[in-house]
């Protein structure tokens, strides 16, 4: 115990891990995996290559995460991490639950695969008026062929209708719910192709890169032999949060596999950001990444 306090100490002034910033402005943002698993295996994501049954996260352990959350604002607070949200049956309590915490909340988001189709769940999502901003994953290049062989066992056409279902339940009920896209889309004419086809459908596309998310299938970024050394942003950085769908604390959001800080039902966040567990995974990175399992094949 004295040890790890010791290297606490250290470790506070290489990396912030005792900073009061969070105390007094709160968190940067919040992922909160709502639900264990997915309706998809696409190839650049860690569910690809997991058989595990989909789990979902009942109100109860949602509510006592939220209360041991005990930071005065959450800037962004995003209900996914690699989870597909819209599988949960009651994504609209959720979000009324977020609504009665201490905490204020400037932008909450969703982010789908827009491939489960229950449009009467979805209205009731925005029927709360807490969803400030709906998005929908779609990669490549812009055409069916593609978006299918890196989203299988997507469909195209069922993308395109929930995009234009979307849209218009947005409009009659909850018109101040923004609408975007996260597009991977490496090439000028790929982004061309789906400004042409997002924009009258009433979405804008955000654009970024590939990361590379150990356990996926493929490695689609440029740099795939390019792995990071020491301590990773995620863990330098105490203004974050990452829950999984049984309130376990993560330290990143490229893998729930790379270790556990604390369950968030049992624990306040101010006592996982400044634990013992947090602590000596920054050392044990700092002193010895390549040994770390996940962290060692990790570019973040």
């Amino acid at each position: 115990m004295k040890t790890i306090r010791a290297i606490r100490g250290k470790l506070s002034k290489l990396f912030g891990i005792d900073s009061e910033e969070w105390r007094t402005q709160g968190l940067r943002k919040v992922h909160f995996d709502i639900v264990d698993g997915c309706n998809l295996k696409c190839v650049g994501c860690p569910n690809s290559t997991m058989t595990k049954k989909v789990r979902r996260i009942d109100e109860q352990t949602f509510e006592a995460c939220l209360q041991n959350i005990d930071v005065p604002h959450i800037s962004l607070f995003r209900l996914f991490i690699l989870g597909e949200p819209l599988l949960h049956d009651n994504v609209a309590e959720l979000l009324n639950c977020i609504k009665r915490q201490s905490f204020s909340v400037g932008t909450v988001e969703i982010s789908t695969n827009g491939q489960h189709h229950d449009f009467e769940r979805l209205k009731a999502i925005f029927r709360t008026g807490r969803l400030d901003r709906l998005a929908v994953s779609c990669d490549g290049d812009g055409t069916a062929s593609e978006y299918e062989r890196l989203r299988p066992p997507g469909k195209w056409s069922r993308l395109i209708e929930f995009l234009r279902q979307a849209k218009m339940l947005r409009d009659e009920l909850s018109p101040k719910t923004q609408l975007l896209t996260r597009t991977i889309a490496v090439s000028t004419e790929a982004r061309e192709n789906w400004i042409n086809l997002l924009s009258p459908l009433g979405w804008t596309p955000d654009f970024r890169e590939w990361i590379y998310m150990p356990g996926s299938v493929e490695n689609l970024t440029e740099n795939s032999n390019k792995l990071s050394a020491g301590v990773c942003s995620f863990l330098r950085e105490p203004r974050q949060l990452y829950i999984g769908y049984d309130g376990q604390v993560h330290p990143c959001c490229v893998s729930l596999e790379a270790g556990n800080l604390g369950n968030l039902t049992q624990r306040r966040f101010s006592q996982i950001v400044t634990g013992e567990l947090r602590a000596a995974m920054i050392s044990e990175m700092h002193r010895n990444r390549q040994a770390m399992g996940v962290c060692s094949h990790c570019q973040q």
